[in-house]
């Protein structure tokens, strides 16, 4: 992914490549409206734009909440769920992103090459139904395949 982008930015592309993908049945001139009326709020940064995908960045507490996509009255929650558990040389005890940096984690690529990660974080989806929070298991590993399934199972009526 291409950094120095803004969320705006990001997103657009994600709707674009979303609309993409919407099954035939529902029609390309209805899944464009609805791309354009999908509407974001997010619980926390949206670390994309430094190049940070991977659901190991968004670990910050148990089953967090990282952005609430909603189109027609219905939202789904993508949340931050699992574990993350980096030792490093018996010392360094780390279960959150906000302690990646200080072992040498800042991007994707000393992500992917750091030893001592036990990686088990994903990102999953959850709708409130009846005041109930539904499991929708839309299990994926990167925010922007996360949110892709959130807006096509609000775009498709399902979840």
């Amino acid at each position: 992914m291409e950094t120095n982008k803004t969320t705006a930015e990001i997103m657009a592309e994600t709707s674009a490549e979303i609309v993409a993908e919407i099954p035939a049945e529902i029609g390309r001139e209805t899944a464009e409206i609805a791309a354009e009326k999908v509407k974001y709020l997010w619980h926390t940064r949206d670390l994309r734009a430094e190049g940070k995908e991977s659901a190991e960045f968004y670990k910050q507490g148990d089953n967090q909440s990282i952005v609430s996509v909603s189109l027609n009255g219905r939202t789904i929650e993508v949340r931050c769920d699992g574990q993350l558990r980096v030792v490093r040389d018996c010392l360094a005890w780390i279960e959150y992103s906000t302690g990646l940096a200080s072992v040498g984690i800042t991007d994707e690529k000393s992500l992917e090459e750091a030893s001592g990660i036990l990686r088990n974080p994903w990102f999953d989806a959850y709708e409130e139904i009846d005041g109930v929070d539904e499991h929708l298991d839309m299990v994926n590993s990167t925010l922007s395949d996360a949110i892709g399934d959130a807006i096509k199972g609000l775009m498709e009526g399902r979840a």
